[in-house]
């Protein structure tokens, strides 16, 4: 484990120095990550862009979820915190789904994940959580693991990797990212 900014070990998997071994790998691979020690965050590095701003995956995430789970129920709302990033707001807009944005922490989620309500819940710490294919709960806490996969979902679907992915919703929707 590298040590942060201040000489300190971290297990923040969106610091860049904590996460410093993994980036020096990230030719070696189209898609790699790791977690915190209880595994609810994420950090994701590509090749493109090394590791990715946390908030802008999990508003890739939500675009891409929305549009590739025909089991979930055509209402589900998509969840965040009120100061989670705003991107998502966009996102939400651009899909045509109601936003159900919530005080910090993620327990307001769980009655929505629980009923299908929710199809994604996300805040500001980069922990986030969704549904199953079938529209059914998978967790009803943040789960790290889940948002890496689906990193690696994202990219096989793509054929390219989840930063080239944003690059080019980036581009192709400027008035959304």
């Amino acid at each position: 484990m590298t040590v942060d900014h201040d000489g300190r070990i971290r297990m923040d998997c969106s610091s860049p120095y904590a996460m410093a071994g993994l980036i020096e790998l990230k030719d070696n691979f189209d898609i790699a990550f790791g977690n915190d020690t209880d595994a609810d965050r994420h950090g994701i590095v590509t090749k493109s862009v090394g590791l990715l701003n946390p908030n802008h995956y999990l508003s890739v995430a939500v675009d891409y979820l929305f549009q590739n789970r025909p089991g979930w129920r055509k209402d589900a709302a998509i969840g965040k915190t009120l100061v989670s990033t705003s991107m998502i707001e966009r996102v939400a807009a651009s899909l045509g789904r109601r936003l159900s944005e919530v005080p910090v922490g993620f327990k307001w989620f769980v009655d929505g994940l629980i009923d299908g309500s929710l199809g994604f819940g996300g805040e500001e710490s980069a922990g986030a959580s969704f549904l199953r294919q079938d529209g059914t709960v998978w967790t009803t806490d943040k789960d790290g693991i889940l948002m890496n996969l689906l990193a690696c979902e994202i990219t096989a679907k793509r054929r390219r990797t989840r930063a080239s992915f944003m690059e080019r919703s980036s581009r192709d929707s400027a008035s959304l990212l």
